[in-house]
């Protein structure tokens, strides 16, 4: 009996060490429960696993054999969070990153820092996760990895031994190395790139008219990106004139050039979903003890992801408020608290406000300017606003409606969306045509040309009330609707030519015509 309880305690040893990778050295299993998705803790693969090694304390065991690779099996309750303290994992990895040093983490802090994460790399497996950290040394770049846990489905924050494990200090690093490799891939686009093709050049391809709006952005981003900014507030603008005149589009835009096509750049807030006082941490995040609380605000959260992005407030005339005064830190100091009491931070951040307050005295300003530029014959020519009608009218009617100077006192520019010129109307209905053309090419093999009437027939429809979009709609209801029509019923197919006029005998109305390539007949 003494014999086999003698050899029985060396196999314990020998398992024990070899587990832990102690030396024989005796220690001291884990004081809490030991996580799913660390592999049991057996770092070399083999038999030596904590499942065939039986502990006195049974909640400890119960928890490592339900993970482990062994054969026993206990009884008891078993917890979904790694162990924060060094006992009895120090050595599970050997190098700079090991077990000890994890935290599990939120979903959204995860999200937050996509940068930091060795999920796919490490197959979902935080042991993993340590040893290829350990291999890649120096060139891993961070204090700081993610992890996600496959058997328990979760993210875990990692640290290197000597880091304290910190969310804040990670978030902190986080952000420096984004906004560091951020601005040098603004320095390396503006070298290469800037004078061959200006921001200014990049709008006016996509947008119709509003150029004093165009060359106001592209001077303040010029600014911004070569140093030439305060850098004690974010960039912020009011744009203001009727619907669908280029606001959002514009917005858009510039954060296409900035973030290229990466989504979450650009941030979309439609501020009618904040009319009331209590969506306030609907857009903060929710404070402690709330229904919410670990889903974070709508732009906070967001934020995070992109400290840098380029955030739309649309209609922040219809905003509640109280939603007003949490954008007045975040427009002065480039920081917005959330719902947990921490700091997001936003200094690099573009804010664009749209608005359709004073929308009737852009207008009228509009027709007076282009009255007394009616002799000009340049087609580009600027449509300067007079400080005059900012100061008296437009001023005022903010101040009104904001019922605050701080507020209006934080944007860098207020710009005028002025609506649109006969010949600008004609070059949207022209674009709105041009793009179902390639349309009906690319998807059918269809080939469409029409006549100049058709696009005077399209502007006709313009409603200064629904902007750009009546013409979008007018060609949809009088020539896609017609085409789609013929199509489905095998009157045009692969190959044909279709020709668009105005029906001579039906005023308002679009002819088809099918293009007989060979005789040239209709």
């Amino acid at each position: 009996i003494f014999f086999r309880k003698t050899k029985m305690a060396a196999a314990f040893n020998s398992s024990f060490s070899s587990g832990f990778g102690v030396g024989g050295t005796s220690a001291s299993p884990p004081t809490s429960s030991l996580a799913g998705g660390l592999s049991g803790y057996n770092a070399s693969g083999g038999a030596n696993s904590f499942g065939s090694t039986s502990y006195s304390n049974s909640t400890t065991a119960s928890s490592i054999a339900k993970f482990g690779n062994g054969a026993s099996s206990f009884a008891g309750a078993s917890s979904m969070s790694p162990p924060t303290g060094a006992a009895g994992v120090a050595g599970v990895t050997s190098g700079e990153w090991d077990l000890s040093n994890t935290k599990q983490i939120t979903n959204e802090d995860a999200e937050s820092m996509p940068k930091f994460e060795v999920t796919r790399a490490a197959d979902g497996s935080l042991t993993k996760a340590a040893e290829i950290l350990n291999k890649l040394g120096d060139s891993w770049p961070h204090k700081f990895a993610i992890c996600h846990s496959a058997k328990v489905n979760s993210y875990y924050l990692m640290a290197k031994v000597s880091q304290p494990l910190s969310l804040s200090d990670a978030r902190e690093d986080y952000r420096k190395f984004d906004k560091s490799n951020g601005a040098k891939a603004i320095k390396t686009r503006n070298k290469e790139e800037r004078q061959k093709n200006p921001l200014e050049r990049q709008l006016q391809k996509t947008l119709v008219g509003q150029k004093n709006a165009i060359l106001s952005v592209s001077g303040q981003i010029r600014r911004k990106e070569n140093g030439w900014h305060s850098s004690n507030h974010p960039l912020v603008f009011l744009f203001l004139g009727s619907s669908g005149i280029g606001k959002t589009e514009l917005a858009k835009q510039v954060a296409n050039y900035i973030h290229g096509d990466n989504a979450e750049g650009f941030i979309r807030i439609d501020m009618t979903e904040y009319q009331n006082q209590h969506e306030v941490s609907k857009f903060i995040g929710a404070p402690p003890g709330y229904a919410g609380y670990d889903d974070g605000g709508q732009l906070t959260k967001r934020l995070r992801r992109c400290p840098n992005a380029v955030v739309l407030f649309d209609e922040v005339e219809k905003a509640h408020p109280d939603i007003l005064t949490c954008l007045l830190q975040t427009f002065d100091e480039g920081r917005l608290t959330d719902g947990k009491g921490e700091l997001v931070e936003c200094m690099d951040a573009t804010f664009v406000m749209t608005s359709n307050l004073g929308q009737r005295e852009i207008a009228d300003e509009a027709v007076r300017v282009r009255a007394q530029m009616k002799d000009s014959q340049d087609p580009d020519a600027i449509e300067p606003i007079q400080d005059s009608f900012k100061d008296k009218v437009i001023q005022p009617l903010l101040k009104h409606h904001f019922k605050r100077d701080e507020f209006i006192g934080r944007i860098n520019e207020i710009l005028f969306f002025l609506p649109f010129t006969h010949e600008q109307l004609k070059a949207l209905a022209r674009a709105d045509l041009t793009k179902w053309k390639e349309t009906a090419y690319d998807r059918h093999k269809i080939s469409i040309t029409w006549d100049n009437d058709v696009e005077e027939l399209m502007v006709k429809a313009y409603n200064l009330r629904f902007g750009v979009r009546s013409i979008q709609h007018e060609v949809e209801r009088k020539v896609v609707s017609k085409l789609a029509q013929a199509h489905e019923n095998d009157h045009i197919g692969n190959g044909t030519q279709v020709k668009l006029a105005c029906n001579p005998n039906i005023p308002g109305e679009i002819s088809m015509y099918k293009v007989d390539t060979s005789k040239a007949d209709k």
